[in-house]
């Protein structure tokens, strides 16, 4: 059974499809702004099943969206005062490790593993 896409953009969630632009805005500040507090009431609130949103297509778009929000910000705290990006790629990873230690309870000994090795090869000289 092939099915095509009921849309003519290309890989795009059906919450650009079937959402009015300003409507999407509001859920899009909903969705970041974290009010509701919940994707579940968000969805809810926002009466998407009744747009055909389906609930796995809204929460890929707001797990995506939020990351985006998220690594944004980060990005804002560490804005480059210096030109080299070594530098600054450091104090991102830096960021990014901090948060993991203390927001995420549940992070493995492969992730905070690889963020430092990740933070440890920035720091490295280059080689002539």
């Amino acid at each position: 059974m092939n099915r095509s896409p009921t849309y003519n953009q290309g890989n795009q969630s059906s919450v650009f499809a079937r959402l009015d632009p300003d409507l999407r805005k509001k859920l899009d500040h909903a969705i970041v702004d974290r009010k509701p507090a919940t994707l579940q009431a968000c969805y809810d609130e926002f009466s998407l099943a009744d747009l055909s949103v389906s609930r796995a297509a809204f929460y890929r778009y707001a797990r995506k969206l939020r990351g985006q929000a998220e690594l944004h910000h980060v990005a804002e705290l560490v804005h480059p005062d210096d030109p080299d990006p070594r530098r600054y790629n450091h104090r991102l990873i830096q960021r990014r490790l901090l948060d993991l230690l203390l927001n995420h309870k549940d992070a493995s000994a492969k992730q905070i593993h690889s963020l430092v090795n990740a933070a440890a090869r920035v720091t490295r000289s280059p080689r002539d």
